[in-house]
């Protein structure tokens, strides 16, 4: 057994209260003497021979180490603890014993490794990962195979992901969101200028260094070439198949469509913007179809409807990067920048962005670089025309539905502010009902009325006009109610 396994051995046995340090430390010298004459055992077996341990209690700590073989079998690396584990394997924390120092160590397990499609994707991931350098993406180190093992050694980041700070403070303050989501937005310029799609943006993959508060973007697990659209290998996800998670997935993933561009990852970042903000993801359901069909079809709650304190301008950009259609979003990363960039400065100098030269929703673009977007750097006027027609007919069958919803909010409140007017009418009416009682029982005599200290016929004459004005106005606002929709 190496060092490291050596290592975690006796600390396992130590926190399972079946030795103490001083047993351990004796064992390894034991150990060490027995190596000098030849004779390699493991520390477990020292141990039981000392009589320290039972063969059943060092059975038990073998068997929990052999579920963590992986990242105990690859040389160069001793692990410290396990950090979590996804679709391509576990990533631990681990020392790369040649520099000293700490690494994410991600692990294709064995069960996956013989799986021709998992190999070819955790390498492609590799590559994605060699392919960027930027601040605000974690940088890998090496990548390689020990005992039919499929490693990658990342940088190790120390601090905690967004869903784990939404986790534990639920909606972060827009402030503190703006400046994480500006610096993502810049580590997507550079990933989509090298072609390179995340296509799975969302709080756990973005970490916050603890010391820096610097916002890093990890997990290229399904990150792609665009150039890739159009091929036919068979470890590439297909046409039909779905990639991403359902909370922030774009409309476009969601339906499985084959060529995708940055502003999907334009869209998931404004989903992940706007669980930051509210403290709930955009749309909630009782599975991943149901909500990943929320995406494609229902309006989206404006942000700030949720989140009062949210300011509009912030409110509006969200809602632009979250567009149904691609063409109503950021048309790549870059103007996203400018966007966030001048709600940054705007924050910073204390103004409404109302007052300022800048727009905050959909900056200015030029025609060169209208459609700039990661796999396609230009397009002719006519391509242009060719997807406006395309998106038509694909979005036709909605507009129906569309225009109805748009509608309903404005429809709502027309109906609500009549019924109020309604239910006033008709309280005064009471009260004017209640009036002609008191008058009837003052008989008809020259009884001096208290209100105002008006008689009985200056009271009929004053209550006769208003009777009718108030019966002709509650009248029209039946008339005016019309036929509600069902």
């Amino acid at each position: 057994m190496s060092q490291p396994n050596d290592f975690r051995f006796g600390y396992m046995a130590v926190k399972k209260g079946y030795v103490t340090m001083e047993q351990i430390k004796e064992c390894v010298l034991v150990k060490a003497d027995l190596q000098a004459d030849g004779l390699d055992l493991k520390l477990g077996e020292v141990l039981v021979r000392k009589g320290y341990l039972t063969t059943e209690q060092a059975e038990e700590i073998a068997s929990v180490q052999a579920q963590q073989a992986p990242a105990q079998v690859i040389a160069g690396f001793q692990p410290v603890r396990k950090l979590g584990e996804g679709a391509m394997g576990a990533v631990y924390k681990a020392k790369q014993l040649s520099l000293d120092r700490y690494v994410a160590l991600k692990i294709l397990p064995k069960r996956l490794a013989s799986n021709k499609e998992f190999v070819a994707r955790f390498q492609r991931e590799a590559k994605m990962v060699a392919l960027l350098s930027h601040p605000n993406i974690v940088r890998g180190i090496v990548v390689g195979e020990e005992n039919g093992i499929h490693y990658l050694a990342m940088e190790y980041v120390e601090g905690e992901s967004i869903g784990q700070k939404i986790a534990r403070d639920g909606r972060l303050p827009w402030q503190q969101s703006l400046g994480y989501i500006l610096q993502i937005a810049g580590a997507l310029t550079h990933a989509h200028g090298k072609e390179v799609l995340h296509r799975d943006i969302k709080p756990d993959n973005i970490l916050i260094e603890a010391a820096t508060e610097t916002a890093k973007l990890v997990d290229m697990g399904l990150a792609r070439l665009a150039a890739y659209a159009d091929s036919d290998d068979p470890s590439l996800t297909q046409a039909g198949d779905v990639v991403g998670t359902p909370n922030y997935v774009a409309p476009e993933q969601a339906r499985g469509e084959m060529k995708l561009d940055g502003r999907a990852d334009i869209y998931s970042l404004g989903a992940t913007f706007y669980h930051m903000v509210t403290g709930v993801p955009p749309y909630k359901g009782t599975s991943a179809a149901l909500v990943m069909t929320m995406h494609i079809t229902e309006p989206l709650v404006p942000p700030r409807e949720r989140n009062t304190q949210l300011p509009v301008e912030v409110s509006r950009v969200i809602e632009t990067m979250m567009g149904k259609d691609p063409a109503q979003r950021y048309q790549n990363a870059q103007e996203l920048v400018d966007a966030l960039g001048h709600l940054q400065r705007v924050k910073d100098t204390g103004q409404s962005s109302e007052h300022s030269s800048a727009p905050a929703q959909m900056p200015a673009r030029s025609d060169s670089s209208r459609h700039k977007t990661a796999g396609s750097q230009s397009e002719a006027p006519d391509r242009v025309s060719q997807r406006a027609t395309q998106i038509a007919r694909r979005a036709g069958a909605d507009e129906t539905w569309r225009g109805s919803v748009e509608r309903k909010p404005a429809s709502k409140a027309r109906r609500k502010r009549r019924r109020r007017g309604l239910f006033v009418s008709v309280l005064r009416i009471l009260l004017l009902l209640v009036l002609f009682v008191l008058l009837a029982l003052a008989g008809g005599s020259s009884y001096v009325f208290v209100v105002e200290g008006w008689t009985l016929e200056e009271a009929e004459r004053w209550i006769t006009p208003y009777w009718q004005e108030i019966w002709a106005q509650i009248s029209g606002l039946v008339n005016s109610e019309g036929p509600r929709n069902p």
